[in-house]
């Protein structure tokens, strides 16, 4: 696995954008599943410091938009430049 860190971050946290990589390993799998789902509040709900890595339209909340985006992006490795297929950071 190639290595995508800017400053010693896991890229997406350098830049301040969301993934669903929970654990910052650059895969979105089982390990961040757990953690996800506990992120996930609604749209009424600010997601909080914790769960920044699970809001992954980056609106402060983790709601049922998130869940299918990390559904979708679930199994797949980070790309490090953060462009993902659907255009979202």
């Amino acid at each position: 696995m190639g290595l995508c860190v800017l400053a010693g971050l896991p890229m997406s946290r350098a830049l301040g954008t969301s993934d669903g990589d929970i654990n910052g390993d650059r895969q979105i799998d089982l390990a961040d599943n757990g953690s996800f789902h506990g992120c996930v509040r609604g749209p009424d709900v600010s997601a909080g410091a914790n769960c920044v890595p699970a809001d992954l339209h980056i609106d402060d909340h983790v709601d049922l938009r998130d869940a299918a985006l990390f559904q979708n992006r679930f199994g797949e490795q980070i790309p490090c430049d953060g462009q993902w297929a659907e255009g979202l950071p």
